[in-house]
């Protein structure tokens, strides 16, 4: 499998190279990926829990992103499950940002999502980004979509810093309902390498 996923990015970097991601999602889930000059994207996502690896999350994305002008579009399907087989799931991350006046953009992701323990789920998250002051941005959001398995109503509230093709984004997530009573301090970054 490990050999497999390896030829398999070997291909992508040397035939279809475009760029090379590297990110950090939600502060649990590391993930490299390549987009092609094409705007088709491959990528492998591995969580980072305090936990044994057997009970790691590995995931497995396949997408492709649409731009023009102010406006972008993108459907990423997904496959996940824990290296101990405990549970998988899949999905589609469906995501698209317009400009709607200079410094303010909108965002809108709806994410069906499929649990073989949890069954089926249909998450969302609307949001909007401040700015763009020396790179720095306020972003926002309301979402339904998992941080870890169980889907919660949060508001994340945070800034985001871009430097080149380097962005950061410090947020604060605060639990609208459900038994959690505190916020998280959650932390993503991306780095993309290439043209």
């Amino acid at each position: 499998m490990k050999k497999a996923l390896l030829l398999l990015l070997i291909f992508f970097s040397s035939k279809l190279y475009s760029q090379i991601k590297i990110c950090l999602r939600d502060t649990y889930y590391a993930q490299v990926g390549y987009i092609t000059k094409t705007n088709y994207e491959i990528g492998i996502e591995h969580s980072l829990y305090s936990e044994h690896m057997r009970l790691q999350k590995i995931r497995l994305l396949v997408g492709y992103h649409y731009l023009k002008n102010n406006t972008s579009l993108s459907a990423v399907p997904y496959f996940s499950t824990l290296w101990n087989g405990y549970y998988q799931d899949c999905g589609a991350y469906l995501t698209g940002n317009v400009c709607l006046l200079k410094h303010l953009y909108a965002s809108a992701i709806v994410n069906p999502h499929y649990d073989t323990g949890i069954k089926y789920m249909t998450n969302y998250s609307l949001g909007l980004r401040v700015g763009s002051y020396y790179g720095l941005s306020i972003v926002g959001e309301y979402t339904t979509i998992p941080q870890y398995r169980v889907s919660e109503k949060l508001i994340n509230i945070g800034v985001e810093v871009k430097i080149g093709t380097l962005w950061v984004r410090p947020e604060l997530s605060l639990p609208m309902s459900g038994d959690r009573k505190t916020g998280r301090v959650i932390c993503s970054f991306g780095y993309s390498i290439g043209d």
